[in-house]
């Protein structure tokens, strides 16, 4: 299965991607801000 970190503030189409991609099969981590997260995070995903 495919991951994907998506960054979105926006709820309404944070959300819209978010279902939008899991019913195409992948793994979706949303989160509303790149600051809060972002080194931890790059760090699971393959990049840092």
């Amino acid at each position: 299965m495919v991951r994907v970190l998506y960054v979105e503030d926006d709820p309404e189409i944070g959300l819209w991607v978010k279902d939008d991609l899991e019913r195409r099969g992948y793994k979706v981590e949303w989160l509303t801000t790149g600051k809060a997260r972002r080194a931890g995070e790059a760090s699971r995903f393959g990049r840092a």
